[in-house]
């Protein structure tokens, strides 16, 4: 409908931002690969409904108002938890770091369904891994999810370390597929203060 205040997006939360004593500000990447930030009423209610469909790396279905600023979440399905409910050290750790990426890569004013399915893929691949293979699905996602966007990480030489080869399995050789993105270029430069992560666009 043509002037609607409201729209319904799948969505999954990237991140939780405290608002006055009962709210919480929601930073998510929806289905299109656009930012969104919306405010979600007595999030932080004991007892709320949305608490539980707010939490990090879920995947949501939900009913946006457009607000001045923010958008106001007026319903919430959950769709995916896919940290389930006690979720272990090295496992939020890790779901934290591709949500930050995930987070920097995306913006209110661009989409890019690739960022959405990359991430839910690697999300729902995180809580059947152990502790090695964490690191490297996270690591790959980074690479990949840089490389599509046009950016890539450049370590100094000195933090290059060979290690010994590790098998990968079919599961995750599936979520970190070399079609999924570009091929990222390893370039050795040392960052410096105006480019402290030591990150440089790639020509087209």
């Amino acid at each position: 409908m043509a002037g609607s205040r409201t729209y319904r997006t799948k969505a999954i939360v990237l991140d939780k931002t405290k608002l006055k004593e009962t709210d919480l500000i929601l930073t998510l990447v929806d289905q299109t690969g656009r930012q969104v930030r919306a405010v979600a009423k007595g999030a932080r209610k004991p007892g709320s409904r949305l608490a539980a469909r707010c939490e990090l790396c879920c995947e949501v279905d939900l009913l946006l108002a457009h607000g001045r600023s923010l958008d106001i979440v007026s319903q919430a399905e959950l769709v995916a938890a896919p940290l389930g409910s006690q979720p272990s050290y090295e496992l939020l750790m890790s779901a934290i770091a591709v949500a930050e990426v995930a987070r920097h890569c995306t913006y209110e004013d661009a989409e890019d369904p690739f960022v959405f399915a990359i991430t839910r893929a690697v999300l729902a691949q995180l809580a059947s891994l152990d502790a090695p293979h964490l690191d490297l699905i996270v690591a790959a996602y980074v690479f990949k999810l840089l490389s599509h966007i046009g950016t890539c990480p450049i370590a100094p030489p000195a933090w290059r370390v060979r290690t010994r080869r590790q098998r990968i399995s079919p599961r995750m050789r599936a979520v970190c597929s070399a079609r999924a993105a570009p091929r990222v270029w390893p370039v050795a430069r040392h960052s410096s203060s105006a480019n402290p992560l030591g990150w440089r666009v790639l020509s087209p």
